[in-house]
């Protein structure tokens, strides 16, 4: 698109301003005869991507594409100028707002599939979960994008500040993680390891959080609440464990 958009159709554009100097009409009409086919197939493409089933991973490559037509946009409107090209302009402001629609839509799917996360995987010692890893790394990959998200809540948000919604978003799919490894916690029959289990995984979102642009957005009183929380469960994790040995001990005693 950008080839197309910057380069092709530029070149054609000015051609025809050349040959048909001083007759607009003409050279709108000639101009879109010669290009509309081409810039429809682009098109369609990018409306194929939008609409097909979503999934996380596509996330990233919508953002992609919605961040490509946000940029040709200007030029789009002053290549395809006139009443000739307004399908044109129209067809490509529609695909960035579907692309923006959609990468939306995919926040919010994937929020639902970390909280419904229902994987068997069992970590016998209590550490991090392949969950909790995968959703830090998505985060992280996300503040990558981070100039594109804001300027798609700004142009096609639902009104709230661009990096209100950025961290509102952030903090949710972080209640959905934590929601989770409650759920997961509960396969542990131990429950020392159910505390340990909760202490590693959220003291490692914290330390990722603390490392992170996470950081700003979620502020210090998120980070300090959640610390408060894993030094509770390394609290509850040593009273269960060491309650043990202390009635091992006790037993011992009077036998």
């Amino acid at each position: 698109m950008r080839i197309a958009v910057k380069l092709l159709f530029a070149w054609e554009q000015e051609l025809c301003n050349q040959i048909f100097e001083g007759v607009g009409s003409v050279k709108n009409q000639c101009f879109s005869e010669i290009t509309a086919s081409s810039m429809m197939v682009l098109v369609s493409f990018g409306e194929a991507i939008a609409k097909s089933k979503r999934s996380p991973e596509k996330l990233f490559v919508l953002l992609d594409m919605y961040e490509v037509m946000h940029e040709l946009q200007p030029e789009i409107e002053s290549i395809f100028e006139g009443k000739a090209c307004s399908g044109m302009r129209n067809s490509a402001f529609t695909l960035t707002r579907h692309l923006a629609q959609t990468a939306q839509e995919t926040f919010g799917d994937f929020q639902e599939a970390v909280e419904k996360d229902a994987s068997k995987t069992f970590i016998a010692d209590g550490t991090v979960h392949p969950l909790t890893s995968y959703v830090i790394n998505y985060v992280k990959f996300l503040f990558d994008y981070q100039a594109t998200l804001k300027q798609l809540f700004q142009e096609f948000g639902p009104g709230d500040g661009a990096s209100s919604q950025l961290a509102s978003i952030t903090m949710r799919i972080m209640q959905a993680l934590q929601r989770n490894l409650d759920v997961k916690s509960k396969m542990y029959k131990d429950t020392a390891l159910q505390y340990l289990f909760l202490m590693n995984n959220i003291h490692y979102i914290v330390k990722s959080a603390r490392r992170s642009e996470a950081k700003d957005l979620l502020g210090d009183d998120w980070i300090q609440r959640h610390r408060r929380i894993v030094q509770q469960n390394a609290n509850q994790y040593r009273r269960v464990a060491w309650s043990k040995v202390c009635s091992y001990k006790l037993y011992n005693i009077e036998h």
